[in-house]
């Protein structure tokens, strides 16, 4: 039992050290620069057609990846950027929680004073922010295809960064 525990230990290990897992890498040959993406990791894109796409992708082969249920070819990608989770739920709660206080202390100088255009004020406020949060903005660095960009499958190391082309 202790040999078979120790093996299947050592077969997951050498598995996960010399499996090759495919990424996106986004080139720019004029910056000499290099950024890597892992499958399954959340992005927004958008298409030539200007279509708008946002999710985890997948990659399918060497020349297409999936976003959400939709094929989308790596000729066709206009620009692409990175979305982590963390930085657009903080951003989201922030603008909805900004336009409920804004609301709270509207309705309660209105009370005081007993002027009902804070009120309005108040309900402006809660609007950008119900706003703001549904259509929040990313504030990470695109990689654009006018901006020499290209985009293609590799294979790298699961964790490892291949190194900057010079």
């Amino acid at each position: 039992m202790k040999t078979l525990v120790l093996m299947l230990l050592f077969v997951s290990i050498c598995q996960n050290s010399l499996c090759q897992e495919k990424v996106l890498s986004i080139v720019n040959q004029t910056l000499s620069k290099e950024v890597l993406l892992k499958e399954h990791r959340r992005i927004k894109l958008v298409t030539k057609l200007g279509e708008k796409y946002e999710g985890k992708f997948r990659i399918l082969n060497s020349n297409t990846i999936k976003v959400n249920g939709v094929i989308i070819g790596l000729n066709e990608i206009s620009i692409i950027r990175k979305n982590p989770l963390a930085l657009t739920i903080l951003i989201k709660a922030n603008f909805f929680h900004m336009g409920t206080v804004g609301l709270f202390f509207s309705a309660l100088l209105s009370g005081f004073s007993e002027n009902v255009s804070f009120v309005l004020v108040g309900v402006g406020i809660l609007a950008s922010g119900i706003y703001g949060g549904i259509k929040s903005p990313n504030i990470k660095k695109g990689y654009k295809v006018s901006d020499n960009w290209t985009f293609a499958i590799t294979s790298g190391k699961k964790g490892v960064k291949e190194p900057n082309i010079k």
